[in-house]
């Protein structure tokens, strides 16, 4: 079962586009459902979730023509993972295999600034949105030629799109005026430009999947993208230029958005900031990360907090594993990230996420670099959060996963260093701790799940009409 371990990675991969070789050693083929130990089928095991799925031939050992295979793959395909199973016959170690010369890859060239301008034309007074998702992997960006455009349109990026919006708040704001079916008709686009891929935001997705009339253009490096707003996207080259002619925006669209943000933040800015919960420790946490930092999220609610508060964040640089969304493998990210790199790297992880991807730090020299916030409110409470959660009753147990547990012995035994807050006065001295530590450094944040739920029940409050 060695390989199958590999598969919350391979989804990850396939989902977020991210080119990834993956190279299995197998049984032969005669030893397979022959009660032979170590043997499945592992033959396209992960095909559903692969650009491409080959096997090396045991007899022949075409490697020069697999290597083929696989660079015609990543040359002309989607980038995401390509497997090679190997079966290998004993002895093991006495086979010569001859290797082909150092290929080369050939992908598609881009420019490294797009114009939007340039790729779409649009109707007279359009009501332009803008959706950064995911940043994908081409290595090209898509502005705005003038301006005035950019200043008339709504812009509204995910936070691992490396992008910035010039809406205040716009996550949290669309999460509470979805929930409470708050009027949106003066924020509705008709035109919707959308680049990246996945967004986290499901406000965002309640808000336009709601619209019945808009034009949406997705701005993609291939044909291949999804539908996630149910808007039918038409894809747009970044290749190919196909307008001449000057926008003419709805001038009165951004500042709509405007108006209803500033309503908002003042009653998101009025909550109970000055008591001690997950979402008070996160605000102050992001306060103070330096803007050279990265950030490493883990998934459920630290990316989501991150999400709400993204407007406090110096750094743009911000990673999260949103392509299926899993806790698989958090922790392993970030120290990958912080092995090609200097700059120091923010882990923001919840209890759950970190103990289930507690192999990551077992390995021989975990980068100095790594500085872990550690969010323990005691179980998994995002599933406390979700409207009607009390209606479960005691089969709310089975969707936690409570425990009465901190982090101290598990930092001793992997030599990171330790510090704990559960309170603002710790939680001070805590993250002046963290930035000035030269070691791999955990700072656990331990919340009262009563506390965390209360203010989140008062968050959800927010965003009826505007």
């Amino acid at each position: 079962t060695a390989a199958l371990n590999y598969y919350p990675a391979i989804a990850e991969a396939f989902y977020a586009q991210i080119p990834l070789l993956v190279l299995t050693a197998d049984r032969p083929a005669e030893l397979i459902d022959q009660w032979e130990g170590q043997s499945i089928r592992q033959d396209k095991v992960f095909e559903k979730h692969c650009r491409l799925s080959l096997e090396l031939d045991p007899y022949t050992a075409d490697v020069k023509g697999l290597i083929f295979n696989v660079l015609e793959c990543m040359n002309t395909q989607v980038p995401g993972p390509i497997h090679v199973n190997i079966p290998i016959r004993e002895p093991f170690y006495d086979r010569e295999v001859l290797l082909p010369a150092k290929a080369k890859l050939g992908s598609r060239k881009f420019a490294k600034v797009i114009y939007f301008e340039d790729l779409v034309q649009l109707r007279d007074d359009a009501k332009l949105m803008v959706v950064h998702g995911m940043k994908e992997g081409s290595n090209y960006r898509v502005d705005f030629k003038e301006s005035a455009n950019e200043e008339k349109a709504v812009i509204l990026s995910d936070l691992s799109s490396d992008r910035n919006s010039n809406i205040q708040n716009w996550d949290a704001l669309l999460y509470g005026l979805m929930r409470h079916g708050s009027s949106t008709e003066r924020l509705k686009p008709n035109v919707l430009i959308t680049t990246g891929t996945f967004n986290l935001s499901k406000g965002l997705k309640q808000f336009l999947r709601a619209q019945s009339t808009i034009t949406h253009y997705h701005i993609g490096a291939h044909p291949e993208h999804g539908d996630p707003y149910a808007t039918k996207p038409i894809w747009v080259d970044p290749l190919v230029v196909v307008n001449s002619e000057d926008w003419n925006l709805d001038d009165s669209f951004n500042a709509d958005w405007m108006e209803i943000s500033r309503l908002y933040s003042t009653q998101f800015e009025g909550l109970s900031w000055t008591d001690f919960h997950e979402f008070s420790a996160m605000r102050q946490i992001l306060d103070e990360i330096p803007a050279n930092a990265i950030v490493h999220s883990s998934n459920s609610m630290p990316v989501r907090y991150v999400s709400f508060l993204r407007d406090r964040l110096k750094t743009k640089k911000i990673y999260a594993n949103r392509g299926t969304s899993g806790i698989d493998g958090c922790s392993s990210t970030a120290i990958g990230y912080a092995l090609l790199t200097e700059e120091d790297v923010y882990l923001i992880s919840g209890d759950i996420a970190f103990s289930y991807d507690s192999n990551a730090w077992f390995r021989d020299g975990i980068p100095k670099n790594v500085k872990v916030i550690l969010l323990n409110n005691q179980g998994g409470q995002i599933f406390e959060f979700v409207d009607n959660a009390n209606k479960l009753e005691a089969r709310l147990d089975f969707q936690l996963t409570k425990h009465q547990r901190n982090f101290k012995l598990f930092c001793q035994h992997f030599g990171l260093k330790y510090f704990c807050a559960q309170n603002f006065t710790e939680l001070d001295e805590g993250l002046s701790w963290l930035k000035q530590s030269n070691e791999a450094s955990v700072l656990e944040i331990i919340t009262q799940p009563q506390v965390n739920k209360e203010f989140y029940k008062e968050f959800k409050q927010l965003g009826h009409e505007q």
